[in-house]
């Protein structure tokens, strides 16, 4: 109580520029543990006077928190992240960056929710932000998300549209994670669509990547794209491999 009403009492001033030595200080003492400390960081920032580095460590935290699968948890330091950035009046580059950042990495927090119509109008809000900044790497994965979210809100033909579009930029720029899950939205998309052949090629794209055994994500979301095709396709024996091994890997990789 007592430090409350002294806390109170100084002026906010005072108050934002010790919050601000606070996370300087944690910084210099921490520099070599610092994910320890993110939330700290990120509540001093937000106290002080560097809403960009308050932001940056929302966001870390919240990267933190999904992979402990906290899920309301990241959301929260997400969601406080976004409110923070969006009534920056002025956004430099690199606010601009972890912006588009935030949005790609909240993505995944909106799948697991089961919120996808929710996480469509705000992509869809901030598309024009997304072209604007001339980087067709985070543009790419923006198209890839937004694909992925129009899929599970059975938005079938313009999900296979902005796969299409994600793909694209993807080979351009020869990023393999941006391909991967453009074409898992190809698979989705085209086994909904009926051309299960497709389906299945862009299926196998993605399983001779060396990202697909690194990313649980993607091994996950494209083996069930995958499935599904083949069902459909009447080769129930690759339905009972694809199971086998999807549950082996969680077993190896404790999920």
């Amino acid at each position: 109580l007592t430090q409350e009403v002294v806390y109170n009492g100084l002026l906010k001033k005072e108050r934002q520029k010790i919050h601000e030595r606070i996370g300087r200080v944690m910084e210099e003492f921490f520099h070599d543990r610092l994910p320890e400390f993110y939330e700290g960081l990120a509540y001093n920032y937000m106290r002080g006077l560097s809403p960009d580095k308050a932001a940056e460590y929302l966001i870390r935290a919240g990267e933190k928190a999904f992979k402990r699968y906290a899920i309301d948890e990241a959301h929260y330091f997400y969601q406080t992240a976004f409110g923070i950035l969006i009534n920056r009046p002025e956004k430099g580059k690199d606010e601009e960056m972890l912006f588009m950042d935030l949005l790609l990495d909240w993505a995944m927090i909106y799948h697991i929710k089961g919120a996808a119509s929710e996480y469509i109008d705000i992509l869809k809000k901030y598309e024009p932000f997304a072209v604007s900044l001339g980087n067709n790497e985070k543009l790419g994965m923006f198209y890839a998300r937004l694909s992925n979210a129009l899929h599970f809100n059975l938005q079938i033909k313009e999900a296979y549209f902005y796969a299409l579009k994600a793909l694209k930029l993807g080979e351009e720029v020869g990023n393999e994670k941006i391909i991967c899950y453009s074409c898992t939205s190809l698979c989705y998309a085209l086994g909904e669509l009926g051309s299960l052949d497709e389906a299945v090629f862009y299926g196998q794209k993605v399983q001779k990547s060396s990202t697909y055994m690194t990313d649980s994500y993607l091994f996950r979301l494209v083996n069930s794209a995958l499935s599904i095709a083949y069902y459909f396709r009447g080769d129930v024996t690759r339905c009972r491999e694809i199971g086998a091994m999807t549950i082996n890997y969680g077993i190896a990789n404790n999920e």
